[in-house]
């Protein structure tokens, strides 16, 4: 889940009966309230749909100008989704899987946890993405 520009964003898995939802996606809220009421669920992204429907999300991230950083499962294990739709590997062959967690430096770097079965193969890592991130709400 993140907070950015008035909405919050879920990505996950959806396990009901309805066919037309997404099995694998990204979806929003509006935030109507400063309570943190939420308007109506609509869809942002459907992951399953797109290049990489054989992986996971498994976090995500804004940066400052709205593209959403998506850590994954699969071979390509940071994608960069913007506001216009496109997506595409950041780094392509570069990373290795699985990132886990990622979250902004107070620069233009991204730390992304890295997980694997393999002790040697687990790291934190710092990426210089050339642009800064989205503001953490209660971050200070």
């Amino acid at each position: 889940m993140r907070v950015y520009d008035g909405y919050l964003y879920v990505a996950g898995v959806y396990q009901g009966d309805d066919p037309l939802v997404p099995e694998q996606a990204i979806w929003r809220n509006e935030i109507t309230s400063s309570g943190g009421q939420l308007g109506e669920n609509e869809l942002y992204y459907d992951w399953s749909l797109g290049p990489y429907p054989n992986s996971d999300i498994t976090t995500l991230t804004f940066s400052l100008d709205g593209d959403a950083f998506i850590g994954s499962s699969g071979a390509e294990v940071i994608v960069v989704l913007t506001p216009d739709g496109s997506i595409e590997p950041l780094y392509p062959g570069v990373l290795e899987p699985i990132t886990y967690y990622l979250t902004w430096s107070d620069g233009i770097f991204i730390y992304c946890n890295r997980r694997s079965s393999v002790l040697e193969d687990k790291a934190i890592l710092m990426i210089n993405v050339l642009k800064e991130g989205a503001p953490y709400y209660g971050r200070q």
